[in-house]
Parts: C-alpha cells; structure tokens; sequence
C-alpha cells in the first residue's frame, strides 16, 4: 500500500532533509536511487550505479513518496550476484 500525504506512522521526506549523494527509493519500489540535486523547481535522481543519468524528477509536493533507503536490498531476482563483493 502506498502511503498518503499525512499519515502519521511515516516520518516524511522533505526537500531540506534531501542530502546530494543519498539513497533513496519509492516506497515499496526495488529501484534504488542517488540524490543529484535540485534543477529548478525539480529533485533529481539517478539510479544507483548510473550517476549523472537523471532517471527521475519529483516536484517537492511529491517527496514524502519517496523515503531513505536504509540498507541495500538483494535483486528481486535472487541471483545474489552482489554477495561477495567488498569481503576480506
């Protein structure tokens, strides 16, 4: 279920929380996104691992869709193929 505008259980996202090379996503979505900053009246973002290629743009009204991204999640696919990256 998507949130709405104002439901108390959620801390929403505002653009002065918003910091230019965090993780983001659409809550509830797979698509992992990196801040790149503010072009006019627009947020935008690019997805994680395509920096500097704008994948989408939301107006200010529209951020508490959208919330921090806390952790990295595994492909919906479940081919794991992150696992091992960055082991000693």
């Amino acid at each position: 279920m998507v949130p709405k505008r104002g439901d108390s259980d959620m801390e929403q996202l505002t653009s002065a929380a918003l910091v230019r090379g965090g993780r983001y996503n659409w809550t509830g979505q797979p698509e992992r996104l990196e801040y790149l900053g503010k072009k006019g009246s627009w947020h935008q973002f690019a997805k994680v691992g395509r920096i500097g290629e704008v994948w989408c743009e939301v107006q200010g009204s529209d951020l508490y869709m959208l919330e921090e991204t806390t952790a990295p999640r595994e492909p919906a696919h479940g081919c794991g193929h992150m696992q091992g990256r960055g082991a000693a």
